[in-house]
Formats: structure tokens, sequence, C-alpha cells
């Protein structure tokens, strides 16, 4: 199946040895540490405007809402392609100080896909 159309992808990730995380690690053969992260490729965006009779609007994007497809929660992570279509149909760049989302690209040396 293309990656692109799946909604969400489990990846393990390259992390310091010294790194502490939440999630999932595993120590390979040659000690390189593992994490095993979700990455998103499908979300809901909610955004706040507000409209003007005199033809004035505004998007304030620390209202603004993105969440996992189905879900409603908060994705930690998502892929390079699906920040770059919210970056042209919503004007979101990731990361961005209003949303704690990370973009990861899953086609690194640093990533194996699950």
């Amino acid at each position: 199946m293309n990656l692109k159309h799946r909604e969400n992808i489990t990846v393990e990730r390259k992390i310091p040895a010294d790194k502490e995380t939440g999630n999932t690690t595993r120590t390979d053969e040659n000690g390189q540490q593992w994490e095993r992260i979700e990455i998103w490729n499908f979300v809901n965006v909610s955004m706040a405007h507000q409209a003007r009779g005199s033809g004035r609007s505004e998007t304030y994007l620390e209202e603004s809402r993105i969440e996992i497809g189905g879900g409603g929660k908060k994705p930690d992570y998502v892929t390079e392609w699906l920040a770059e279509q919210l970056w042209h149909e919503y004007g979101i760049d990731l990361p961005h100080e209003a949303f704690d989302i990370d973009v990861i690209d899953i086609e690194s040396d640093e990533i194996i896909v699950l």
C-alpha cells in the first residue's frame, strides 16, 4: 500500500542514548536506541475565523485546532506530506507555536516504517 494513502503510520526513529521518552523504545544490536511513534497523515482542521461586514476577516491560529482524523485528539506527529498540505490549504506552517505537532520525514534514514 502506498504510504501516502494511510491514515497513520507506525515507525521507529533513532534517538540519542541519553534521551528520555515516554514512548516505547528498543536498543538494537549496535546499541542504537529506537523510539516507536505514531505519525498521522489524516487530520481534521478547524480554523477560527472572524469576518466583518466591512470585508475584513482574520484567522486566529491560536484558537484553531488540528485533530486526528477520526479521534478528536491532537496528533503529536504528522508526515511531511500532510504538513505540506496544511500549508497550501490553510496557511499553517508546521512546526508552529500554536500547535505542538512535530513533522516527521518517514523517508529519512533515521526512520524505520513498521
